[in-house]
């Protein structure tokens, strides 16, 4: 099965389920690992990923805003958000864009107060 080539710091589009709603939105996502890093018994590829949020949400800690909206692939203004998930390589819908090398440096600076590195 052809599985979409991704790459750290890429920008794609997931669906995010939400506990309290019956069905999934389209949402963007930051790749924070390389997909055939994470391949598991069942064969598919797992990727770990950070969530992308509109700048009008309540701020969280370690929230960055994103400078490269145009090479995110993204049309209004948006935080990458360190909340963390791991999902199937299958049910990543597109790749968007990728991060600039600005938006790369705060989110591996976050990263590093994240995980005391």
């Amino acid at each position: 099965m052809g599985y979409l080539h991704l790459k750290q710091f890429d920008v794609v589009k997931v669906p995010f389920p939400f506990t309290e709603l019956p069905f999934t939105k389209r949402r963007p996502a930051v790749v924070l690992s390389d997909a055939a890093a994470f391949t598991f018994a069942d064969g598919v590829p797992k990727v770990v990923l950070c969530m992308v949020t509109s700048s009008k949400h309540k701020p969280w800690p370690l929230d960055a805003p994103l400078t490269g909206l145009k090479a995110a692939g993204l049309s209004q203004d948006s935080l990458i958000r360190l909340k963390i998930f791991t999902l199937d390589i299958s049910l990543v819908l597109a790749k968007i864009g990728a991060l600039t090398e600005k938006d790369k440096t705060a989110l591996k600076k976050n990263l590093s107060k994240l995980f005391g590195t």
